[in-house]
């Protein structure tokens, strides 16, 4: 996972795009957790893993920090589905469609 800080423009963000849908399309337009703290995940796993190697690649990487600019906004219907995984376990299987993508700023 690759977090982001200061995280508050992001989370300012995501909060009126969230508040944007509510009122033009209702309040449960948006549902579930708000996402927590603002982060890219490289990957899921089914199972149990290691992520040392790639997490010691990253820490080799430098400068530490990147800048990351936001330019638009899409919007996802993700959908969560508990799965077997084996007679005693289950795991959940994420997926998301792309709905819209909405440009942020101005245009020149």
């Amino acid at each position: 996972m690759l977090d982001l800080s200061p995280d508050a423009p992001l989370v300012d963000l995501r909060s009126r795009v969230r508040e944007a849908f509510r009122e033009a399309r209702g309040p449960d337009a948006v549902r579930g957790r708000d996402g927590g703290r603002p982060h890219m995940s490289l990957g899921y796993s089914w199972d149990t893993a290691s992520s040392d190697n790639l997490q010691s690649a990253l820490r080799r990487i430098t400068p530490s920090h990147a800048p990351f600019h936001v330019d638009r906004v899409q919007l996802l219907d993700v959908q969560f589905r508990e799965r077997a995984r084996h007679p005693e376990a289950a795991a959940w299987e994420i997926s998301w469609q792309p709905v819209a993508t909405i440009p942020l700023g101005c245009s020149t």
